[in-house]
């Protein structure tokens, strides 16, 4: 389904939510995103698999990643932690949890932080 949506609709940013919940959803997200440019993953999640994150940045890059915190529900401290600690270079842990959102968002980082 995101795949026709993401290939009808290639000038839109499709953003799946809770893409690393349950392995079956890493794969499908990580292979939707594969064959579409426009699709972007989100790392929200109430599951804390190890790997998750290591697993989407090996299999798709570290661009099109983003942080997700699922706040009010979830402490976002539990997010920030999957993704500070995962086993990925400082750039990649910086581009998820901010670059990689202003690039969706056609944002600059200096009208965010001032």
């Amino acid at each position: 389904m995101f795949i026709d949506l993401a290939q009808k609709f290639p000038d839109v940013n499709w953003i799946l939510a809770h893409s690393g919940n349950f392995e079956l959803g890493r794969i499908e997200s990580v292979k939707a995103a594969q064959e579409c440019p426009n699709i972007y993953l989100e790392t929200c999640s109430s599951y804390g698999d190890h790997g998750t994150i290591e697993y989407f940045v090996d299999s798709l890059g570290d661009e099109r990643i983003l942080y997700g915190s699922d706040v009010p529900l979830i402490d976002p401290r539990f997010g920030v932690g999957r993704i500070v600690t995962a086993n990925i270079s400082t750039e990649s842990k910086r581009k998820i949890l901010g670059l990689n959102a202003l690039k969706v968002l056609n944002l600059k980082e200096s009208e965010v932080i001032g």
